[in-house]
């Protein structure tokens, strides 16, 4: 294809540019406005859009990837519940995921508009819509062109420092990809600027750092900065530990080290712990640098599991018992001499050519009793002859020949760190000289096995850590500009997050009354909290749990409700952000109006920022929380004689939401009256009253009335002229909603009939929903269950037994369940 002409992409550029800055109104950090009451036109409908949603979410799930025939079924429901309600936000947002896995731009760009316009404070929406936008420009220069208009007018229209902060990093990206140095440092230097808590730019900022090999300093300020942006990127704790390490921060480096060995769930490389007995060594935390070499002995290196397949401890590998003879530097005889012939004896019979080398400078430091030091000494001088001098000077401190001590290690000092321990060994060598020795030995070469020697001797001696070099000393003290909390993540249980979350009407429902709710996400610490950021930053879903019980009793089991808090891209201290949920697009509200006689008890735990636990169960990440709320109820009155009279009563047309509710509950009586004790003129009454009302009512009611219908095949006979009548609608939602509730076969000629439709939708619906059910009766099939069955509702629960409904809690205390306790 030819390339189009400069100039048409240059204004397409301009226009989609005015496009972005035209759609987001000038706004002054306005609360999202409340929803009017609705009308009862659009409270009916949203009751039945609100069920096609909960349809279309339940075939979406799944453990695997989303299939073709997902998509196409759930896109057609999505089209059919925002043409009932265009105003329901939450369903927007459901849909711009649905596009979003579809790989459709269109309808991503049509559902983040009407985000847009419903919610105008939502900084991710308009983030992504511009991306969207801006990804129809063809030419890398004529974005960055664009980008570079919103960032300057930007914030006459509405666009938050945050978002901008996000356009910046795109601009740097950019000015890389066109080899445009100075405006790549010129777009990060704005974007951590505009948001200091943008994790993505300062990624950015740290890998050029390291490309650039900038001074250890600037590195560690610039892991520090990150590090506060996103606390839980384990590679930013490990950066830092292992700059802070080199400079003889051995506790710092040792806590940052920890907390990269407990954030993520992926296994730590055994590099990384042993990176981290070395700092405890170099701390002089003997006993911590044990325990985790013993820890290693079971998870690294395990022997056989043992009889209840437990792992049992293994042998360590040769550089990590040199590791574990220095905690034994200061032990008690025989224990110290043991464990170093043990150690020597492995040394001096290995293959590796650093092995005499080590040898030498541990015979130095333990300076074992009756062991030749000169003949190993001689050994050494052709390899390294600085070892065999230092083997020589300890030679003579034991031979008190001390003025040959001290000139052999004067000379080697300079190139050898463990002749600075020696050296801290002479006679009449004062305190003060101790330290300064020991610290030199540790800025010689921190990692060294003499730097963690002179850290081991000098807590032994002083009681305290060795100093650090003075970088070191300088990063420690960059890190006290930060809130202490930011370094102790995992052993802080201060909050850094407070979530809540508020249930309408105080958790106290009627039957089909819309079930909202808000969740409320606050930072409650002194750092900006970026929201979904890279990876190291808190996560921006929170997980809702829902437990609905009937007399005490868990009542069915419902997969946890996912939402997305990333309405803002930072939250500051202080900051809130509030999310509204229609419970109703979930089975917490499906079930109810499958069971029209049931009264429920709901307890919902919400939990942000959801991680694996190492037990197996979710809880929330170090910078979530989690909130309970108990006792949420959704009324249910059981069926008589005289309430089934007020209800015929009440049905009408079913125009209303009163009929509507009237008209389940008459169903409920005729579909399921022999269950519920009801004579056989009372459940035939029902079933002839409900027929009518049905074929009266309009196609919204009845598509409605389809979808919450039990798919059993006892009711089939009772209410064949329903059925019937639903199989051969003129209206497609009807005929949908009969497909989704009561075609479970792939022979129903109302599936055969809807595939031949003329309406692309019903069309494209039934075309998936067969596919659907070829795969259900596969696994059928595969599961050794060969016979014809109903394909397995999505949307069906049980009804409980009859006595179970007659114990119902009693009308004059309609609110009254088991165990019921106040939202919390």
């Amino acid at each position: 294809m030819p390339q189009r002409p400069m100039f048409t992409h240059r204004w397409t550029a301009i226009i989609i540019a005015s496009v972005i800055l035209a759609l987001i109104p000038v706004v002054a950090r306005a609360q999202v406005v409340e929803t009017s009451a609705q009308s009862q036109d659009q409270q009916f409908k949203q009751i039945l859009a609100d069920r096609i949603v909960l349809y279309a979410l339940q075939y979406l799930k799944g453990d695997g990837e989303v299939a073709p025939y997902q998509y196409a079924m759930t896109e057609v429901l999505f089209d059919e519940a925002l043409s009932l309600a265009p105003d329901d936000l939450a369903t927007w947002h459901l849909y711009a995921d649905l596009a979003t896995g579809m790989g459709d731009a269109q309808k991503r760009e049509r559902a983040l508009r009407q985000i847009i316009r419903l919610d105008p404070e939502d900084e991710t929406a308009k983030l992504d819509l511009i991306f969207l936008l801006l990804d129809r420009i063809q030419t890398l220069d004529e974005r960055l062109q664009r980008v570079q208009t919103l960032i300057s007018n930007g914030a006459r229209r509405g666009l938050s420092d945050a978002l901008r902060s996000r356009l910046a990093v795109y601009a740097a990206a950019a000015a890389r990809e066109l080899d445009d140095t100075r405006q790549f440092r010129d777009w990060l230097k704005l974007a951590v600027k505009l948001d200091p808590a943008n994790d993505s730019a300062l990624r950015m900022v740290l890998d050029y750092a390291i490309e650039r090999d900038v001074s250890d300093i600037t590195r560690a300020d610039v892991t520090m900065q990150l590090i506060a942006a996103a606390p839980i990127d384990r590679g930013a704790r490990l950066e830092l530990g292992h700059l802070m390490l080199q400079h003889g921060c051995y506790n710092q480096a040792a806590q940052q080290i920890l907390h990269g060995t407990r954030l993520g769930l992926e296994r730590v490389p055994t590099e990384v712990s042993g990176t981290l007995v070395v700092c405890y060594l170099g701390a002089g935390q003997l006993d911590a640098a044990n325990q985790y070499l013993e820890l290693m002995r079971t998870r690294d290196f395990a022997g056989e599991p043992d009889e209840e397949g437990r792992p049992t401890p293994g042998p360590l590998p040769l550089q990590f018992q040199v590791l574990q003879l220095l905690t034994l530097l200061h032990a008690e005889e025989p224990l110290r001499s043991e464990a170093f012939n043990e150690v020597a004896e492995q040394l001096a019979a290995s293959d590796e050519p650093r092995a005499p080398r080590a040898l030498g400078r541990l015979v130095a430091l333990f300076n074992p009793p009756a062991y030749d030091l000169i003949a190993l000494a001689d050994r050494l001088d052709s390899t390294d002859p600085k070892v065999a001098e230092l083997l020589r000077a300890r030679h003579d401190l034991n031979n008190q020949q001390i003025q040959s001590a001290m000139d052999r290690l004067l000379l080697i000092a300079p190139d050898e760190p463990a002749a600075r321990l020696l050296q801290a060994q002479l006679p009449g060598v004062s305190s003060k000289r101790v330290r300064q020795l020991l610290s030199r030995a540790v800025a010689d070469k921190a990692e060294d096995l003499a730097a963690l020697a002179a850290g081991i001797e000098h807590h032994h001696q002083f009681g305290e850590s060795v100093a650090p070099t003075e970088d070191g000393q300088r990063m420690i003290d960059m890190m006290r500009r930060y809130p202490g909390q930011l370094w102790k993540l995992i052993d802080n249980f201060r909050a850094w997050t407070d979530v809540d979350l508020y249930i309408a009407q105080n958790g106290r429902f009627e039957f089909l009354d819309p079930m909202n709710a808000l969740l409320e996400v606050a930072n409650i610490s002194s750092t900006p909290i970026t929201l979904g950021g890279s990876g190291g930053a808190i996560s921006d879903i929170t997980l809702i749990n829902t437990v609905p019980s009937y007399l005490g009793r868990p009542f069915a089991y419902i997969k946890p409700i996912i939402v997305s808090i990333d309405r803002k891209l930072t939250l500051e201290p202080g900051a809130r952000v509030s999310v509204p949920i229609n419970l109703s697009h979930y089975m917490v509200a499906g079930i109810s109006a499958d069971n029209p006689f049931t009264t429920l008890s709901i307890d919902f735990s919400a939990i942000l920022d959801p991680r694996p636990t190492p037990w197996g169960a979710v809880g929330a990440g170090p910078l979530g929380s989690t909130v309970n709320v108990r006792g949420v109820v959704i009324r249910a009155i059981p069926p008589t004689p005289e309430r089934l009279d007020e209800w015929i009563g009440q049905l009408g047309n079913v125009e209303t939401t009163e009929q509507l509710v009237a008209a389940v509950r008459v169903m409920g009586v005729a579909t399921h009256g022999l269950r519920l004790r009801l004579d056989e003129n009372t459940i035939g009454r029902a079933a002839g009253e409900f027929i009518q009302a049905y074929l009266r009512a309009s196609p919204e009611a009845q598509s409605y009335l389809m979808l919450v219908m039990s798919p059993e095949t006892d009711i089939n006979h009772t209410l064949k002229p329903v059925l019937e009548d639903a199989a051969t609608s003129e209206d497609d939602m009807v005929r949908m909603a009969y497909l989704l509730r009561h075609a479970n076969t792939l022979n129903d000629p109302a599936l055969a009939g809807a595939i031949e439709s003329d309406q692309p939708s019903l069309r494209q619906f039934a075309v998936a929903y067969q596919e659907y059910l070829r795969l259900i009766q596969t696994l059928m099939e595969q599961a050794g269950q060969q016979q014809q069955g109903d394909a397995p509702r999505s949307g069906y629960i049980g009804l409980p037994t009859a006595e179970e409904i007659l114990r119902a809690p009693d009308e004059d205390d309609p609110f009254a369940t088991p165990d019921e306790s106040d939202n919390q």
